[in-house]
C-alpha cells in the first residue's frame, strides 16, 4: 500500500482525480476562480488529513466527499452575503 502521507504519493493521487474536482466545482460553483479556490483548499485539507484514510482505494470518493462539503460551504455564504446586501439595500456603505 503507498503512503501518501509523502508529498510525491499524494500528489500522483491526486494529478489522477484533479481534473474531475476542478469540473465538480466549477459546476457547483459557476465561477472559475471560486471552483480553483475550492480545489486548492481541498487538496490542502486532504494531505493535512491524510493519516484519517485508511484505505487508499477509496481516496477518490474521500476527496470527492471534503471538496462536496467545501462547495457546500462555499454556497451557503454565498446565499449568506446575498441576504446580507438585500438586507442592507443593496448599497455597500
Amino acid at each position: 500500500m503507498d503512503d501518501l502521507k509523502k508529498p510525491e504519493v499524494f500528489a500522483a493521487y491526486y494529478e489522477k482525480v484533479y481534473r474531475e474536482l476542478y469540473y465538480f466545482a466549477l459546476h457547483t460553483l459557476k465561477n472559475p476562480q471560486d471552483a480553483e479556490d475550492a480545489v486548492s483548499e481541498t487538496v490542502t485539507d486532504a494531505f493535512a488529513a491524510v493519516e484519517k484514510l485508511r484505505d487508499n482505494e477509496k481516496f477518490r470518493a474521500w476527496i470527492f466527499q471534503i471538496l462536496s462539503n467545501k462547495c457546500r460551504r462555499k454556497l451557503k455564504e454565498y446565499t449568506q452575503k446575498d441576504e446580507y446586501w438585500k438586507e442592507d439595500g443593496g448599497e455597500k456603505w
